[in-house]
């Protein structure tokens, strides 16, 4: 067997030095696991910095890169080429160009482009390059520029037909190339012809497991140190590195988590794809505060808050943003975290489903007030407008007024039980407190 270590994405956090944090961590677990090589699936620098700074950064996450022990490859990703102008198609390959100048010095067959092979342990590696098209993106962007090129394509083509007789073969790249069919469906056909058992990605954040298809085993592996979802650890809301095993032309995949607890197993795509569209369902309510203004009157003090102080109109909360976007019953629930704060009269929409809990719980059907959904997008009208409140509560004083300059914390959580178990997301969402004028 050959044990390969594999670590996910630093990126699309505000905290690149917990990011790198994060990664050391991961280092130190996999060094352990007795692993023979390691796989880096990309997403290691962030290309909007300044040079200097990514020069900095990419040498400090490739030191502890090394303390791995053992022989260690990379693969680019979006946050490591992009130039920092966003513009599908970019002809700017200024990053591009300096992160191959950077890893080069380490591993000289990136100097003339970023997809390359090697042999490990009679098994052929071979690293595919997901960002030929500059900010394209096959999940979240311009799905259909997300694709290699004709160039990358013949390379890989004379690369596998030059290594047919490899016992195993093994790819990896950044972005999961196959959510835009129509560019992958040529690479999976060819990737068939030859003894491929796998083709393993990053970029999501999250891992998960997909049908295998023509005896390739299509694999997403989660972040090590980026941005994860506000979600249960299954639902990809936690940080892990991969220990992936490859025996009798079978692969095997172990997801270690950062934080010590128990070993996890891959989340089915199932799943995945509910979690993500609920999350982006969730992602509207960015402007929770804008929406839902908190003032306090402290002439006289009388312990209310209000929405206007002029008119003197009691505060209401609202969520509009909810709904049921997949396909299986979902359980909202809705809580206040604040110190002296309560909900008065909290209540679902008549006809969303059924309430519990005094109208914090309410459990959807199917479906429920969403008219178009996906993976990436989630809307509750045709024409995109939004529908009345799903839910309304009054925010309640229970003890001392809250400081002016606190704020108000409310706790969103939707849960279901998916093919592989329970599984949930939530947000937190704020808004300042702010004291009316006399």
């Amino acid at each position: 067997p050959i044990r390969i270590g594999i670590i996910g994405d630093q990126t699309g956090t505000q905290n690149l030095e917990q990011a790198y944090a994060a990664l050391e961590q991961g280092v130190n677990l996999l060094s352990k696991q007795n692993i023979d090589m390691a796989l880096h699936v990309g997403d290691m620098v962030e290309s909007r910095e300044p040079e200097a700074d990514y020069i900095r950064r990419f040498n400090t996450a490739a030191g502890i890169l090394d303390k791995l022990g053992v022989p260690w490859f990379l693969t680019p990703g979006d946050h490591d080429v992009n130039p920092p102008t966003f513009l599908p198609g970019s002809k700017d390959r200024s990053r591009e160009s300096l992160f191959r100048s950077l890893y080069s010095k380490r591993f000289d067959r990136v100097n003339d482009q970023l997809y390359y092979s090697f042999d490990f342990n009679g098994v052929h590696f071979i690293a595919l390059y997901s960002h030929d098209t500059l900010h394209a993106d096959s999940r979240w962007g311009n799905t259909f520029l997300a694709k290699i090129s004709d160039a990358q394509f013949q390379w890989l083509a004379k690369d596998l037909e030059k290594n047919r007789d490899a016992r195993a073969v093994i790819v990896f790249t950044h972005q999961p190339l196959w959510y835009n069919w129509s560019g992958w469906s040529r690479v999976h056909k060819l990737l068939r012809q030859f003894p491929v058992k796998g083709v393993v990605a990053g970029h999501f954040h999250y891992d998960q497991t997909g049908t295998d298809l023509d005896g390739i085993r299509y694999t997403v592996v989660g972040a090590t140190g980026g941005a994860v979802k506000q979600a249960s650890r299954d639902a990809g809301g936690i940080w892990h590195v991969t220990v992936m095993t490859l025996e009798n032309h079978r692969l095997r995949f172990e997801l270690l988590a950062l934080d010590g607890s128990s070993p996890m197993t891959l989340t089915p795509r199932t799943d995945m794809d509910r979690v993500q569209s609920i999350d982006s369902m969730l992602s509207g309510m960015w402007n929770f505060s804008r929406n839902n203004p908190l003032y306090l009157s402290l002439y006289p003090k009388d312990l209310t808050l209000y929405t206007d102080c002029s008119a003197q109109k009691k505060a209401r909360l609202t969520l509009t943003h909810l709904g049921n976007p997949i396909d299986l019953p979902v359980t909202i629930h809705v809580a206040v975290k604040s110190k002296n704060l309560d909900l008065a009269l909290p209540q679902f929409t008549p006809g969303m489903g059924q309430t519990k809990e005094n109208g914090t719980s309410c459990v959807l059907p199917p479906g429920k007030r969403v008219a178009v959904s996906n993976t990436s997008s989630v809307r509750f009208t045709h024409d995109g407008s939004l529908p009345e409140p799903a839910w309304t509560a009054t925010p309640l004083i229970t003890g001392p007024a809250p400081v002016p300059g606190g704020r108000l914390h409310l706790s969103i959580t939707l849960s279901f039980r998916g093919d592989s178990g329970p599984l949930s997301v939530h947000r937190d969402l704020f808004t300042p407190i702010m004291v009316c004028k006399e």
